[in-house]
């Protein structure tokens, strides 16, 4: 040990309870006694059980809780299950999961009731995933908690929101999540729902326009970028470049003039991304569905053709002017 004065002590241990310090120059030890503080001599250490109790209390009351999971979340959305929270961590990563989960919060963000009527879908997704081990209820918990955590940041990053921002939309969605996890009831009854689209608009507001018929697509009041995101993640896979090109060069030469095929593609791209009507769903409903999806459509083809750097900006403006027909928005 390095000292203040210079010198160097050695400590050596003797026995129970004693111990001798050597400086450096000493011929002799100084004999220090060094006393107990755990038990009496002889007695056994206290059981493992007795221990991680002692631990566990005083990590909650000190507040350090947190500090001993992944995110520090997990307090909440994964409490007790280790299991659970390591499943949602790897089944977050999962490209087939992701793209779940953004279908049914983007749809979310267009109307409360999409939650349930998605959320079997999300929970098909993982089940198919996920260890048999590994408690469902627990799991669907956990990934309340990471789902959300991974949304928030994927979309944060995108459009450059803060931190705080970002940490806004993560526990906004989690609550309403989790409350669809835990209690599994139909219905906004706390209003978490509501919150969470009320701050996805906030953070989605538009405040310029990114593409040339974003005026004529998305007009809701304040303007809104809703689908930007979602959309250009699906155009950065490739997935639907080549059917879209193919379309694009038969409507080149269609007769009528129309983009007929092309839109064809854009709605099946869109259905990745945003719900979809049912043919016996109410109409009312259905008709603000088709509005969202709708806009996705035309979202997608704008990104396309301005990905598609074979056309200059004029051929790109006719080609949106012939899909806003095929679209009747």
């Amino acid at each position: 040990m390095a000292m203040e004065d210079g010198q160097s002590r050695a400590l050596t241990t003797l026995g129970v309870g004693e111990a001798a310090v050597f400086a450096t120059g000493d011929d002799s030890p100084l004999l220090v006694q060094m006393p107990r503080t755990k038990g009496a001599p002889g007695s056994a250490p206290p059981p493992h059980e007795r221990v991680a109790e002692h631990m566990a209390r005083w990590r909650s009351e000190a507040g350090r809780e947190a500090l001993y999971h992944p995110r520090p979340f997990c307090v909440r959305t994964c409490p007790d299950a280790p299991e659970a929270c390591d499943a949602a961590r790897r089944l977050v990563a999962d490209d087939y999961v992701q793209r779940t989960l953004g279908r049914l919060v983007l749809s979310l963000v267009e109307d409360p009731g999409a939650l349930d009527r998605l959320w079997v879908d999300l929970v098909d997704v993982l089940r198919a995933r996920r260890a048999g081990a590994v408690p469902e209820d627990a799991l669907l918990r956990s990934f309340a908690g990471h789902g959300a955590d991974w949304y928030a940041a994927r979309r944060g990053a995108q459009s450059q929101w803060t931190y705080g921002d970002t940490a806004r939309l993560r526990d906004s969605l989690q609550e309403a999540l989790l409350d669809k996890a835990v209690t599994g009831r139909d219905g906004d009854h706390d209003g978490v729902r509501a919150g969470f689209q009320e701050v996805a608009r906030q953070l989605h507001r538009r405040t310029f326009l990114p593409y040339q018929a974003c005026e004529h697509t998305c007009r809701q009041d304040p303007p809104l970028c809703l689908y930007r995101s979602a959309v250009a993640d699906l155009v950065a896979s490739r997935r639907y470049q080549p059917s879209w090109r193919e379309a694009d060069a038969t409507d080149a030469v269609s007769e009528d003039n129309s983009r007929t095929q092309t839109w064809e593609v854009c709605q099946d791209a869109a259905f990745e991304l945003i719900e979809f009507p049912e043919p016996d769903g109410d109409p009312e409903l259905n008709g603000r569905i088709i509005t969202a999806a709708k806009r996705v459509c035309l979202c997608f083809e704008q990104q396309m053709l301005a990905d598609d750097h074979r056309k200059v900006p004029r051929t790109s403006r006719r080609i949106l002017a012939r899909v806003l027909g095929e679209a009747q928005l």
